[in-house]
This record gives structure tokens, C-alpha cells and sequence, in this order.
């Protein structure tokens, strides 16, 4: 496998979208994961700016409310996908997971990497085809990270099925509600 610790960010990316995990065991310790939640980040905030883009259209709020929504989606993919990523590698601990919580944080923040390319699509039919695209590609995009996630659990736990159905449905729930939190907050 390549070295992770001098690979390129896009190449780190899209290794990360079907199994992060893989891409996490060689991911040096001494480097800090937490860039890596500007994947989540990103994808939050392109979520976000979907949902803002789609009410603007309609009329019901004004360019400040997209904005302000986006912002908000920036911050609670960074900050909200750290605590879930807290809350995994304290769970898989529970089952004898031997990860750093580092190594736990870049892997749930890599998962997102598929999310983020799924955004993007998004926000080009919505931009280009004139789609209203926050919940055909928002809710997709949000399931479709839950694959790696399982993935990485999974790898983490050393093949506990019953501790990565476990996880990942706590996971899963906790990003629904992070994004349903969002959308009640903006």
C-alpha cells in the first residue's frame, strides 16, 4: 500500500471513499487528522447551501439566510462531525478498538469524501439544471457516507459486526439529528 503520510490530499480523498479505514492504518500519527474534517466541512456546507439556494428560489428567505445557513454548515461539519467521531472511538473502545482517536477523527472526516463529490453534483444540477437539490442529493449524500463509515467500524472493532451495526446506527441517527438541529437553528 502507498505510503499515507506523503500522499496528496485529492489522492488521500478519494482512496478514503470506499474505505477510509485502509487509508487511515498507514496515516502517520505524528500528522494531525483534524484538516481532514474540512471534508465534512465542506460537504456540510455545500449541503447547507442547497437547502439555502432551494428557499431562495421559492422566495421563503433572503440571500443573508443562504449565507448564514452555509456558515452554520461549515462550523457543525467540522465541529459536530468531531464529537460523533469522539462519541465512535469511545464506543469502539467499548469492543476493544485499539485506534488513537486521531486515527478514529480522520477516518470518520474521510468517510465524508464521497459525501463531498455527491455536494458537489448537488450543487451543479441545482446551479446548471435549475433542480431544487437539497433533499434528492442531501439525504443521499448523508446515506452514502454512512457506507465508509460502517467500513471503518468495522475495521476498527477487528470485524465486529454486531459492535459496526451498533455504531454506525448511533452514528447514523447523530448525523440526521446534527443536520435536523442545523436546519432548526438557521
Amino acid at each position: 500500500m502507498e505510503n499515507n503520510i506523503n500522499m496528496p490530499f485529492y489522492k488521500l480523498l478519494l482512496k478514503g471513499i470506499l474505505n477510509p479505514a485502509t487509508v487511515m492504518e498507514k496515516y502517520s500519527e505524528k500528522k494531525s487528522s483534524y484538516l481532514l474534517l474540512m471534508v465534512s466541512s465542506i460537504a456540510y456546507l455545500l449541503f447547507f447551501l442547497q437547502v439555502g439556494i432551494d428557499k431562495l428560489r421559492v422566495g421563503t428567505v433572503e440571500v443573508g439566510y443562504v449565507i448564514k445557513i452555509a456558515l452554520i454548515g461549515f462550523v457543525v461539519g467540522y465541529l459536530g462531525v468531531l464529537l460523533v467521531s469522539i462519541l465512535i472511538w469511545m464506543m469502539t473502545k467499548l469492543f476493544k478498538g485499539d485506534w488513537s482517536l486521531n486515527k478514529v477523527t480522520g477516518c470518520i472526516a474521510i468517510s465524508y469524501s464521497s459525501t463531498l463529490v455527491y455536494m458537489v453534483c448537488g450543487i451543479l444540477a441545482q446551479l446548471i439544471l435549475g433542480w431544487n437539490t437539497a433533499i434528492t442529493f442531501g439525504i443521499t449524500g448523508l446515506l452514502w457516507s454512512l457506507f465508509p463509515v460502517a467500513n471503518s467500524i468495522k475495521k476498527i472493532t477487528k470485524n465486529n459486526i454486531s459492535a459496526t451495526v451498533i455504531i454506525t446506527t448511533i452514528s447514523g441517527i447523530l448525523f440526521m439529528f446534527i443536520w435536523s438541529l442545523i436546519l432548526i437553528i438557521g
